[in-house]
């Protein structure tokens, strides 16, 4: 599966809680070069880490899925509370986001 994963978290360990058999692209520093990413390369699933930069996160998570060519790429939002309501993806927290994986 070819994930994008958006963290704005320099030391953030979610990456890590990626099986290695996924092809990941890591956008760390900039939501607009997410929302160019997610555009250009085809992904079938996006990460976006929203507990550091929680505003960063969702005008991210917004943009892409406001696009026509992106809006129905499943999108998880890693978040501290996962009983969140979100307008633009599915609430996760770090302890649950492993679970996304298992089929």
């Amino acid at each position: 599966m070819r994930i994008l994963l958006v963290d704005f978290d320099k030391n953030s360990q979610i990456q890590n809680l990626i099986p290695s058999s996924h092809v990941v692209t890591l956008e760390k520093n900039d939501g607009g070069k997410a929302w160019k990413l997610s555009g250009e390369k085809i992904f079938e699933l996006i990460i976006i880490n929203c507990i550091t930069k929680p505003s960063h996160g969702l005008q991210t998570a917004r943009a892409i899925k406001k696009r026509k060519k992106t809006a129905s790429i499943p999108m998880y939002l890693v978040v501290n509370d996962s009983c969140q309501i979100l307008d633009c993806g599915i609430p996760v927290t770090l302890i649950e986001l492993p679970e996304i994986f298992i089929s």
